[in-house]
């Protein structure tokens, strides 16, 4: 979330007169990365530990209202959190927030929880103690209104998410792959998942794939890298252990530090993202910082980002065959083809995803919140 919220902080101070305060947590390092237009308040402590869920949790209320404190003192009048599960938690930050007196503007990243824990909560229950509601595309809006029409009482509205790595140039250095993966070598070609893993993010579907795909081409390895959130990888492993090419599977089942991620995206020669169900991602925009060829399946959310042929690739979701087809192309295209790729790529994060795109829309959501003509103000 480091390079999302900079993002966001980052296009709200770009407009003139906004001020803005980021509370997070002490795990944040953005501030030793970044020179930073915006407040940074590091109040959430020893949240992320091994301690107690009741403990985290009643010391992540007290740092909470101690927040609301300090907005209060620093005559803050719009509180912008996220909500990724409906969740009790979410529900109270809102809640206190507006007993405090403040607007409450809230970024809604997953309309329905990937957290099973979370699915029966009522959204509906959130509305009371928010002012507006934000997402990051047409799909995601859609599906919460139709479902729950009455948050049209809300302001709504879509504002793309500037989610860029900005300290890029800073790991522009020239490292030899070999020297950080003892697995790299030259003449081999690497397939890339990046991220969570978890039961929808297509996984299965992926190396059922990529063990067809083996069977047509030697030199590719596959990479899976990230941690395991709220399944069981023995699955996985089991289809892994059950072929025959157990030995072309590169597993990093761990975190991965800021350092390392680029190198990774830039040693692959294609990111595939095989969701099965998505709502938006940081993993697309990471793979479109670094060069990377992607290839996702078609998922509104993503075909929204990605043209098949002209900015990345797409394949038929849920479909084995479609991915492990799509794969092979993606492998064997030239390096004419993969420049022009790249170059539409890059006019797509300029155009689509520029700090400007998220500027404007954001904008006039808080000035609708604080009822004003942001008309005036665009226009200027």
């Amino acid at each position: 979330m480091e390079y999302y919220n900079h993002g966001l902080c980052s296009a709200a101070t770009s407009v003139i007169g906004i001020s803005v305060i980021l509370f997070t947590s002490d795990k944040s390092i953005i501030d030793q990365k970044l020179k930073l237009t915006y407040k940074i308040n590091k109040i959430f402590k020893n949240i992320y530990c091994e301690q107690n869920i009741a403990i985290r949790g009643t010391r992540f209320l007290f740092q909470l209202i101690r927040a609301y404190q300090v907005c209060k003192k620093e005559e803050v009048n719009i509180i912008h959190m996220y909500i990724f599960h409906f969740s009790f938690f979410e529900k109270l930050q809102a809640s206190i927030g507006k007993l405090f007196g403040f607007k409450i503007v809230a970024t809604i990243h997953d309309i329905d929880s990937f957290d099973s824990t979370h699915i029966y909560n009522k959204k509906d229950s959130f509305i009371p103690f928010l002012d507006a509601i934000i997402f990051h595309n047409n799909f995601s809006k859609s599906l919460l209104l139709n479902k729950n029409p009455k948050f049209t009482k809300l302001n709504v509205a879509i504002v793309p998410p500037f989610d860029r790595d900005v300290t890029i140039n800073a790991k522009n250095k020239i490292i030899k792959p070999n020297n950080v993966f003892n697995f790299y070598q030259k003449n081999r070609k690497y397939i890339l998942f990046f991220g969570q893993i978890k039961e929808d993010k297509g996984v299965d579907l992926l190396i059922k794939a990529f063990i067809k795909l083996c069977n047509r081409i030697d030199n590719v390895d596959l990479i899976i890298a990230g941690k395991v959130w709220k399944t069981d990888f023995n699955k996985y492993q089991k289809l892994i252990d059950e072929s025959e090419y157990k030995m072309r599977f590169i597993l990093k089942l761990e975190f991965i530090e800021d350092e390392i991620v680029p190198l990774l995206f830039n040693i692959s020669d294609v990111v595939v993202l095989p969701y099965k169900v998505i709502y938006n991602s940081s993993v697309i925009f990471r793979a479109m910082d670094y060069n990377s060829i992607i290839l996702v399946s078609d998922l509104e959310p993503l075909t929204d980002i990605i043209e098949d042929g002209q900015n990345g690739y797409i394949f038929k979701s849920n479909d084995i065959k479609s991915l492990e087809n799509r794969l092979r192309h993606v492998l064997s295209i030239s390096h004419i083809q993969k420049h022009s790729i790249l170059q539409n790529m890059k006019e797509t994060l300029n155009n689509k995803f520029s700090i400007e795109a998220t500027a404007i829309p954001l904008n006039i959501v808080y000035d609708n919140v604080n009822n004003v003509d942001s008309t005036v103000i665009n226009k200027e």
